[in-house]
């Protein structure tokens, strides 16, 4: 059967529309691709251009290094303030010690306020017992003086400055007047034996009635000029008007018993006929319990009264 030629026509023109919007269709869509690459393009220069001028503005706007102040430049160069006494007897330094050694057992008899006319005596007891101690001495001057401090020397014992004056009111008024009394007795002792002591022992301890108010300056001065210093833990108890014979044995021993280390202060003054009666008594009580004597050096471990710390 024939089909009719409209109808052909119609379907040919059909075709022919669908083409066309296909082609419409498929040139909107790569306009728009086109056009939105464009856009796209566009923001990023604009994107770009803004972060330009912000970072711009931001570096305006930054404060501008400006010279320090005066008192930033003070402030700058401050340097902590030396006290004046650091700068006295700039020739009192010992070398410190490098090293501190506690030993098992052992007895430090220490003599205080001599040389006096009982040292020999006191020198002749230890040399019988073969017992070497320690001698903080005080401002003893002429030829008797200068022997007996050689012979403490000469015998193995150790010499360390106590004060010179003993004057307690005087020495400890200020660091200065400290280091005063303390440089004159140093000098005397190096000059009499040709030791420079790196011992000592304060007048009536490291802490007392009389330095209360500086005791942490001195103290802190002392040791960064390298000395060392020792307090006690066993006294005699021999400075008393009462001390006896009996008395200051039982001291000694009693306050000796269940210590490891006993730093003993004693004193080798003209008065003090009953210490020197009773030290052969006290030395070989104390060997039968163990122990074993030694001197003092900057090494030892020193026993110091407990202070308060500032800060």
């Amino acid at each position: 059967m024939l089909k009719h030629p409209t109808t052909k026509f119609y379907r040919r023109t059909s075709q022919l529309l669908l083409i066309l919007v296909l082609l419409l269709s498929c040139s909107f869509t790569t306009a728009l691709l086109i056009t939105r690459s464009g856009y796209q393009k566009k923001l990023q220069a604009l994107s770009n251009r803004l972060e330009e001028e912000t970072a711009l503005q931001q570096q305006e706007d930054k404060p501008q290094d400006t010279p320090p102040r005066e008192e930033e430049s003070t402030a700058a160069a401050w340097e902590p303030e030396v006290l004046e006494y650091a700068s006295l007897f700039p020739n009192l330094y010992v070398e410190p010690p490098t090293k501190r050694e506690v030993a098992e057992k052992t007895v430090y008899l220490t003599f205080d306020d001599g040389p006096s006319p009982l040292t020999p005596q006191v020198l002749d007891i230890l040399k019988e017992k073969q017992v070497k101690a320690t001698f903080f001495v005080t401002g003893q001057e002429g030829e008797q003086a200068k022997e007996r401090m050689q012979r403490i020397v000469s015998e193995g014992h150790a010499i360390g400055v106590h004060t010179y004056s003993h004057d307690y009111r005087q020495i400890y008024q200020t660091v200065d007047t400290f280091l005063e009394d303390f440089d004159k007795e140093f000098r005397l002792i190096e000059g009499y034996t040709g030791v420079k002591p790196k011992i000592f022992r304060f007048a009536g301890g490291s802490i007392n009635a009389f330095n209360m108010d500086n005791y942490h300056m001195i103290i802190g001065e002392m040791i960064r000029r390298g000395f060392t210093y020792f307090d006690w833990n066993v006294s005699a108890q021999d400075a008393s008007k009462k001390a006896t014979k009996q008395s200051i044995h039982d001291s000694i021993i009693c306050g000796a018993k269940d210590k490891n280390r006993c730093i003993i202060l004693l004193h080798d003054s003209g008065d003090k006929a009953d210490t020197i009666a009773v030290l052969p008594q006290v030395i070989d009580t104390l060997k039968s319990q163990g122990y074993t004597f030694a001197p003092l050096t900057n090494e030892v471990q020193p026993i110091v009264f407990p202070y308060e710390r500032i800060g």
